[in-house]
């Protein structure tokens, strides 16, 4: 049946989908049942995730779904809520959380009934067995909604701020950075919101925002290289390094086919650190001790042997070894385990969030990180976190906040002849365009 429900969804069948649902919510109904009579034996959480229940629980949030794809917004709440309401050990908690963001974000936006979205999100955020970045995730969307108003009342508000105020707070101060960039001229039309132009020899080209802020690093701050990566090149660091703490085949339970990607265990919160804790230890002294040219050769070598297996490391993103290499250049053993301690301690909240950039220049050994903002654009906890931890463990991290100024400069006869937009990751050589406003 779940198979049946995502070739609908995946078809754009929403209707059908209405139809599967309805014999799977009588199926799912007899599940909790029959567990509520005899609860399951299944202890660990990884495991839970081929369970009937889980299964059926993931084909009744497409069922959901596909009533916010048909604009039954009144619908999709009933069965969110439905889903909210289950009492069972086999809940995935990023179930729950997908499921409360969904019905406040209805209720707040296309039911116009801001009261019980706030009530949602006081529930969210006085539960403790969510994630806290989840809770403050929440808050910020409600925030955002601008749901306050004569509809909702004023202690359900401040009840929710309450509710944040012993929670972790980000202990470090981040920098930001503010620079700025010709925009295309609104004459462009106006189905295009914000697009930035760099000038080059007999053309222009559209970077994304990304883009703009790496040309700025290369012209302005001299770094000679650079990623737009986000985690991808931090996981695979993590990868490459502690590949054989990742991948130990000793571990009990969490290896059911030579295909696996990865250890059932990675995505199960603090399992995966308790399985593996004085093997990483072990591994993180080590590191501490090495230079920087072993750490190097350990890296090589791990490349080599490693190259192309199905893994967290994403090869096709990476040409060689060799930008790894430079960039470890740059750092040493106590940064890469302090990176890599957050990463194994809770691989499943810390694994995203990273920031968009890296740059490095290996004549200065100098590396930078920085979270890219454009107009409009947000900081979300989670990046906070992971800027907070760069800067306490020696790496210089940065917002860079890009603005947009009029190019009166640029004709709409010429950037319609010779346009070329999309995002690039790599250096293009151009005018000076930038103004610095640190």
């Amino acid at each position: 049946l779940e198979n049946e429900m995502w070739n609908c969804w995946n078809s754009k069948k929403y209707t059908v989908c209405l139809h599967v649902g309805s014999r799977i919510r009588h199926l799912l109904d007899e599940e909790l049942r029959l567990l509520s009579e005899k609860p399951c034996s299944v202890r660990l959480v990884h495991y839970q995730n081929f369970t009937t229940v889980v299964s059926l629980l993931r084909a009744s949030t497409v069922l959901a779904q596909a009533f916010e794809k048909l604009k039954m917004y009144d619908k999709a709440n009933a069965e969110f809520e439905y889903l909210i309401s289950i009492n069972c050990q086999f809940v995935p908690a990023h179930r729950r959380s997908f499921w409360y963001e969904r019905a406040i974000l209805n209720y707040g936006r296309h039911l116009k009934l801001p009261k019980k979205a706030y009530e949602l999100a006081l529930d969210v955020i006085q539960d403790d067995t969510f994630d806290y970045y989840f809770r403050q995730r929440i808050y910020d969307r409600v925030l955002q909604m601008n749901l306050v108003g004569e509809d909702c009342e004023k202690q359900l508000a401040t009840n929710i701020q309450a509710a944040l105020d012993e929670t972790i707070e980000i202990d470090v101060e981040i920098p930001e950075k503010v620079i700025s960039a010709p925009l295309l001229s609104k004459s462009m039309g106006t189905s295009v919101k914000t697009v930035f132009v760099v000038p080059q020899e007999h053309q222009f080209s559209c970077p994304g925002v990304e883009a703009v802020a790496l040309n700025y690093y290369y012209q302005k701050e001299n770094f000679s290289k650079g990623l737009h990566s986000e985690g991808s090149i931090w996981l695979a660091l993590f990868g490459l390094l502690c590949w054989n703490e990742i991948y130990d085949s000793t571990v009990e339970d969490v290896w059911i086919s030579r295909y696996q990607t990865y250890p059932l265990d990675l995505y199960a919160g603090e399992m995966f650190w308790i399985n593996r804790q004085k093997t990483f230890e072990k591994k993180f002294e080590t590191l501490q001790c090495l230079s920087v040219q072993d750490i190097q050769s350990m890296l090589r070598a791990s490349w080599r042997e490693h190259e192309g297996i199905n893994s967290i490391v994403k090869w096709d993103a990476f040409e060689s070894s060799e930008m790894f290499e430079e960039m470890l250049s740059c750092m040493d053993g106590h940064m890469l385990v302090k990176l890599f301690g957050r990463l194994a301690s809770n691989f499943k909240r810390h694994s995203s969030g990273f920031p968009d950039l890296v740059v490095w220049n290996v004549q200065s050994r100098d590396i930078k990180v920085a979270e890219v903002k454009g107009p409009g654009d947000r900081l979300s906890w989670k990046q906070k976190a992971w800027l907070s931890h760069f800067i306490k463990s020696g790496i210089h991290a940065e917002v860079c906040l890009v603005k947009g100024y009029s190019s009166k400069a640029l004709s709409t006869t010429a950037v319609n002849a010779t346009l070329s937009c999309g995002r690039k990751r790599a250096h293009s050589e151009g005018e000076d365009i930038f103004d610095n406003h640190e």
